[in-house]
């Protein structure tokens, strides 16, 4: 169980790409075709007419999702393979003698033990849980009330609110507290008003599930159910005050600077010194507010709600935050509305991914050394720097030529560019494990204790100097980033692997699809939130009106293009919540093209396997967003999720490019040909 506050930091002050919803194929696919599988094509389906159809169709018969899978792609197939490589190295450390293994090893296993220890855990029932309902019953008033609440947020469930250290978006060199909307449970505040048969339904079925947890927890059904109804009213009321995902797109909505004698003045039923004391946060002098009206009506909810109504809340979060580390029936009815109702799923997949899973997120680093030592080489690296590098020059070059920007603007850009920080394979130095308590005897009290190590590293960091080699990823994950505040873009281990890149794919075939994945985190840093933050960092305008103006006109036309496009029935894609994607995926796949045609392939476009190279480059490009997705889980992305649908992501770009439509003689009158003015060219 990851810790919130990071998941948070990582979500709202970084333009995280991919998210696991890309797609392809077999890694068997290998070196023998460089690349690209031609059994992972559909030529009964013409290029011109859905070319994301044509490249992953014979993948996509191929790949059925697995039933405890909500989608499968590419990203979520290597990921898987990383899982399979973590787990032998966690069933190795468990099966080792502990008192002969070294400290980190010890740790490893011991939590592997404690997680697959399925007759301990289900003996115990509820029983890991009792000094925290007992901390919730014995809440008389309401300093007390703020007390657990407080607690909590280093417990990783941020009840009522979120709380959490990171670079101050105005002074990227200062690292201070942040407080955010939170305090629900389903995905998203639209969750609660969205209308329509299927999110109606959803709501339903989650005052059904919180009810079931709660008797779960040892409440009669009549309790139980009443109860729920409750706690739906809470958050909903909670929703109400809460921005929208578009909304909080735009930094500066999300960006206000308070003292704490200010916050204490938005809010004062809450003791905001002695909750910083409360989470040794020293040093704090001031916090940004996301949502200063969020956080009036928390305060006004403090007092309107009884506390036996709060305890109920608390109760439910805190049975929610851990259900995965308890018994059973816990996990079972978790699942039944996370993984079913809400993503259609139809089974739970096996514990020892679930464990993997968890530990990758509580013992992230731990894992990452002996993961890299393994399965990352040198080559992989270094190949990988020089795609960076040819990348960056060519951004460069295209900055220099845009005709739409003023030269004073161009400068700024270049600043910028030239300070990107780049880190690929794995931090330069490890996170330090040693004060993080885990033993043999509790599943829960490891995620736990997993969850304050989080909580307290990241709290420390607060009024202290920044620290810029620290990762938001761990090196095995199968995902990339960019942090505007760090001007960094990060390059994990877990995606720098065949089949989505391998030293001996031609260049055709990398350009396409890691090209343009590095092309992607560049541009985050000049999407519609990144071109707001400065070469340091620093949410500060450096662009002249004109050229603002230009780049808004521009967005608009790739806003209008998504807006117009439908999944499911009549459920549109939402332009202006997935616009930061957007551009990115069009800037990537631009700039990694013109890269591709500066090495000796693209200059000569040799023939491979019957595809010139230019067609193999965006065959690569399409295929790496192939994949499929559950319609429950597809709903719920267009609701929450600012990235656009695979098979969008595949086919939108490319539309754009005039060197597709001459690679596969696309022309007017195709499904896929999109009129000179309509088309879209930002970066």
């Amino acid at each position: 169980m990851k810790n919130n506050k990071q998941i948070l930091a990582l979500l709202l002050l970084m333009n995280v790409s991919i998210l696991f919803a890309k797609g392809f194929s077999n890694p068997a696919a290998g070196n023998d075709n460089k690349g690209i599988d031609r059994t992972n094509l559909d030529t009964t389906i013409s290029p011109s007419k859905d070319f994301f159809m044509y490249a992953n169709g014979g993948w996509i018969k191929k790949n059925p999702i697995p039933p405890s899978e909500s989608s499968w792609s590419l990203y979520s197939f290597v990921q898987d393979v990383n899982f399979k490589s973590l787990w032998e190295v966690m069933k190795d450390a468990a099966n080792e003698n502990a008192a002969a293994t070294d400290a980190k090893s010890k740790k490893v296993g011991d939590f592997y033990f404690s997680a697959m220890d399925t007759a301990t855990i289900e003996k115990q029932g509820t029983k890991p849980l009792q000094p925290e309902l007992d901390r919730i019953n014995n809440i008389k008033d309401i300093k007390s009330l703020v007390e657990v609440i407080t607690l909590y947020q280093s417990y990783g469930i941020s009840p009522a609110f979120g709380f959490f250290g990171d670079q101050d978006q105005k002074d990227s060199k200062a690292v201070v507290p942040y407080l955010y909307q939170g305090g629900i449970g389903l995905p998203d505040r639209d969750n609660y008003f969205n209308k329509g048969k299927q999110p109606e339904e959803i709501r339903k079925e989650y005052v059904k599930h919180i009810a079931a947890m709660l008797k779960l927890s040892g409440e009669d059904t009549k309790a139980a159910a009443k109860h729920a109804k409750i706690i739906m009213e809470m958050e909903t009321n909670m929703a109400k005050s809460s921005m929208t995902m578009v909304q909080q797109r735009d930094p500066y909505n999300i960006y206000h600077k308070m003292s704490i004698a200010e916050v204490t003045a938005l809010a004062p039923n809450i003791d905001w010194k002695g909750f910083l004391t409360s989470l040794n946060v020293k040093d704090a002098t001031y916090f940004i507010v996301g949502q200063p009206d969020f956080l009036k009506e928390i305060n006004k909810q403090i007092t309107k709600v009884s506390l036996d109504d709060w305890k109920t809340y608390l109760r439910w979060h805190l049975v929610r935050a851990f259900a995965g580390t308890l018994s059973n029936d816990f996990v079972k009815e978790h699942f039944h509305f996370y993984g079913t109702i809400l993503n259609g799923t139809p089974e739970i997949m096996p514990r020892w991914k679930r464990v993997v899973r968890e530990a990758d997120g509580d013992l992230g680093e731990l894992l990452g050394e002996v993961y890299v030592s393994k399965h990352f080489s040198p080559d992989a690296k270094q190949r990988t720097l020089d795609m960076v590098n040819n990348l960056i020059a060519v951004y460069r070059e295209r900055i220099n030529k845009l005709e739409w920007m003023k030269a004073e603007t161009k400068v700024k850009a270049n600043q910028k560019l030239d300070m990107f920080m780049k880190k690929i394979g794995y931090p330069d130095t490890w996170r330090d494990y040693s004060s993080l308590k885990i033993d043999r005897n509790s599943y829960f009290n490891n995620v736990l204790q997993s969850n304050l190590f989080a909580f307290n590293y990241m709290a420390n960091k607060i009024g202290k100097p920044v620290v810029r080699t620290d990762w938001g990823m761990t090196p095995q994950t199968v995902n990339a980033y960019y942090n505007p505040t760090m001007n960094e873009i990060v390059f994990p281990a877990g995606i720098l692997q065949s089949p989505l890149f391998d030293p001996a794919f031609d260049d055709a075939v990398n350009y396409g699809n890691t090209g343009a994945t590095i092309g992607h985190e560049m541009t985050h840093g000049f999407d519609d939130q990144g071109c707001q933050y400065d070469a340091d960092g620093n949410l500060k305008n450096w662009w002249t009106k004109d050229d603002s103006n230009n780049f808004v006109k521009r967005s608009k036309l790739l806003i209008d293009q998504f807006n117009n496009s439908v999944i499911l029935d009549t459920i549109h894609v939402n332009g202006e919540l997935t616009l930061g994607e957007n551009i990115a995926d069009l800037g990537g796949l631009l700039i990694a093209y013109q890269a591709f045609k500066n090495t000796e392939e693209g200059k000569t476009n040799p023939t491979i396997e019957g595809f010139t190279a230019e067609q193999r480059f965006f065959i690569a490009y399409a295929q790496s967003w192939s994949g499929s997705k559950r319609k429950e889980a597809l709903i719920e992305q267009i609701i929450t999720n600012p990235h656009a649908p695979d098979n969008l992501r595949g086919n939108n770009p490319l539309s754009n490019i005039p060197e597709f439509y001459k690679a596969f003689n696309v022309k007017p009158g195709d499904k896929m040909w999109r009129a000179e003015k309509d088309r879209v060219t930002i970066w």
